[in-house]
């Protein structure tokens, strides 16, 4: 299993609900130093949104002690309740008026009442981006019939045109939970790019050790494949490599909810184009998706009808 996650045998139900409860993390860790740049992903419930750079806003909420030095408190881990009071600390105003936006994503036709394919386009902003030019887009399919879905990458500038399909698939490795809003299940994501073939990326989500409020990117060796469910927990791989980390922004406990806001953590200017719009783009159908999940009550089963006063004095229907 990919990440041993809950092990009901070795711990209580009490402990484990208490655990998912509050959010948090039973292992909070340092923020991995090589993830230098921040997005913000503002608040919505569609495709349809504007992604901005927010590095300073981010280092100044989390790293910045509103008290004086960070030293006097230390940094925070991500995972811990002192990091997510800090990043929402972040002045979300102030970073999308300072400056354009780095990716569009604009709806094809907003056709969820009609149960149908999900189309949309993320496009790159050319004045923030040297990688790309303004024809660098994504065309994003999500079909209503399955958990996967699929992404087109294409980059028409001067030197080359490239294009580029990629289907991520979902598994759910992990056991599903029921919590007090109903029953919870964590999908994996994987894909895989055309010119990487010996390496797999895939989203997960480890509820216990990292929290409810995070998905992390791995990119995944050779002999650990992006399979959804074989693949060894990162403390025990030590080649899979962390790509990205999202992390949820407000006061809630998950990121199970019918609306997203949150910040996506990459790497140095040195991330490939392809792969930091595959990236982006599929980290918001991953969002679009649990959100469905949220609206649908979090697969809540149906509730069993009450028994009549007579039955439950002389026996009868228990259903």
């Amino acid at each position: 299993m990919a990440y041993e996650f809950l092990g009901l045998s070795q711990q209580s139900d009490r402990s484990l609900y208490a655990d998912l409860d509050s959010g948090l993390g039973r292992n909070p860790s340092a923020l991995p130093t090589h993830l230098s740049r921040v997005l913000y992903i503002p608040e919505h419930s569609t495709l349809n949104l504007s992604l901005y750079d927010a590095r300073e806003p981010f280092q100044q909420a989390v790293y910045v002690s509103p008290f004086g030095s960070e030293h006097l408190v230390g940094r925070p881990l991500i995972g811990s309740r002192f990091f997510k009071t800090r990043v929402n600390t972040m002045d979300r105003e102030k970073v999308m008026q300072s400056g354009a936006p780095r990716y569009v994503v604009e709806l094809d036709g907003d056709r969820i009442d009609d149960g149908v394919d999900i189309s949309a386009t993320m496009r790159a902003n050319a004045s923030v981006s040297d990688a790309m030019d303004s024809a660098a887009k994504i065309n994003i399919q999500v079909p209503m019939s399955t958990d996967g879905f699929s992404l087109t990458f294409e980059n028409s500038k001067e030197t080359e045109n490239q294009t580029q399909h990629i289907a991520i698939s979902a598994t759910y490795p992990l056991q599903s939970v029921h919590s007090k809003a109903g029953i919870i299940r964590f999908p994996f994501f994987a894909f895989s790019l055309d010119d990487e073939k010996s390496t797999g990326y895939e989203w997960q989500i480890h509820p216990l050790d990292h929290g409810m409020l995070r998905y992390t990117l791995f990119q995944l060796p050779s002999h650990s494949p992006a399979s959804g469910g074989n693949v060894a927990p990162p403390r025990e791989c030590p080649d899979a490599e962390t790509i990205a980390i999202y992390h949820h922004l407000g006061h809630e406990n998950s990121l199970f909810r019918p609306t997203s806001e949150g910040v996506l953590l990459l790497p140095g200017p040195e991330m490939p184009a392809l792969l930091e719009m595959v990236t982006v783009a599929s980290l918001l159908v991953l969002l679009w998706k649990i959100r469905g999940t949220a609206r649908q009550g979090l697969g809540k089963e149906p509730q069993p009808k009450k028994r009549s006063l007579a039955e439950k004095l002389f026996g009868g229907r228990k259903s």
